[in-house]
């Protein structure tokens, strides 16, 4: 007689998360423009455990240059998306430090956990490389993972797009040619490289790029943002003024048109006749 035993093995939560890159801190920047919902980067923790054990949550940990840190960004607890959640205008040029912890286990008190080093940077309007690439944004885009490593292969910098946009000459916008604004990582020190360094490493290697782009885009050049002219600034500052005047002179108009109606109802009004 035969005895069939069925055993089932359940899984051990016998690994703990581990960071993408492991054993680098992970590094990222951002716009002093950014609005609220911006994206800055996408932790990634891998766990090889099955089932609930290999199941990650995300979280930024409490400690020196955290509550700064929080003020401005947040991570999803799921995705480990880092976004922006406070005004970035006046911190171009800061670096904010913080750690994030992965839990297993969907992130219970039980869970295995990893911890790693989150460097954001505050980029100026200076602090991005534009990369002119001959073709719509619509055609560029899908070859921006390709346009970036074939940068960092170039440029032995660990290169990285920030955003695209319609190719700008002056105060026109081009869409038959993409504007994409790119920044580097120094792979040993892993701090941002100024955008003229990256240039410089990319200078002289134009027909290395060429011929590295997919057919179909052609590039262009590159240049380093034009800063803000001073008169657009003016312009915007004198009509902010022109605004708040005609604002405050139709506020009085107003008030003295209400007055004198009230004073004019107060004559027309019949005097009582004497008994």
């Amino acid at each position: 007689e035969e005895v069939w035993i069925i055993v089932v093995v359940e899984d051990q939560n016998d690994n703990s998360p581990r960071f993408l890159p492991h054993g680098r801190p992970i590094v990222a920047a951002v716009p002093a423009a950014a609005a609220y919902g911006h994206f800055v980067t996408r932790i990634t923790a891998h766990d090889p455990d099955l089932g609930v054990n290999g199941e990650v949550r995300y979280e930024i940990l409490p400690g020196e240059g955290a509550k700064d840190a929080t003020t401005k960004f947040t991570v999803d607890p799921s995705s480990g998306q880092v976004v922006v959640v406070g005004s970035l205008e006046n911190e171009a040029g800061k670096m904010f430090g913080f750690d994030v912890r992965a839990t297993d286990q969907h992130g219970a008190p039980t869970g295995r956990t990893a911890i790693a080093n989150v460097f954001v940077y505050v980029i100026g309007a200076g602090g991005h490389l534009v990369v002119e690439v001959g073709a719509t944004p619509r055609d560029v885009e899908p070859h921006l993972h390709h346009i970036q490593g074939m940068l960092t292969n170039v440029s032995g910098l660990d290169v990285r797009v920030q955003r695209i946009a319609p190719h700008v000459d002056g105060d026109a916008a081009h869409t038959t040619a993409t504007d994409v604004y790119v920044y580097a990582v120094d792979p040993v020190t892993q701090a941002i490289v100024e955008a003229a360094q990256l240039r410089q490493a990319l200078r002289g290697r134009k027909g290395q790029l060429r011929s590295l782009l997919p057919s179909g885009l052609q590039f262009k050049g590159m240049r380093l943002p034009q800063p803000m002219k001073q008169g657009h600034i003016l312009q915007t500052a004198e009509l902010a003024i022109l605004v708040g005047a005609v604002v405050v002179f139709l506020s009085t108009v107003t008030a003295i048109a209400c007055l004198c109606y009230k004073q004019r109802k107060r004559r027309r009004k019949p005097m009582p006749l004497a008994p």
